[in-house]
């Protein structure tokens, strides 16, 4: 039987769309995880870099630390 190569999203209702998760250390990593197998393309934004080792390393896994908004964002409003 023929497999997908590893690289691309695997079918389903996710399959190829990305969601940005702002989430914490608690409800974050198993809400990726589930969005991940479902074959979705994750970007995750949390607070502090130490936050990002609550989350598996994941092909489909963007991870971002710091701030959204204000002078430390570079972004006003």
């Amino acid at each position: 039987m023929h497999q997908p190569p590893l690289h691309q999203p695997s079918p389903g209702p996710g399959a190829g769309q990305l969601i940005w998760l702002v989430a914490g250390t608690g409800d974050g990593p198993p809400l990726a995880a589930a969005l991940l197998a479902r074959g979705w393309w994750v970007r995750v934004s949390v607070v502090s870099p130490e936050a990002l080792r609550a989350y598996a390393p994941h092909p489909r896994l963007q991870l971002q630390a710091g701030p959204l908004a204000g002078e430390a964002a570079g972004l006003c409003g």
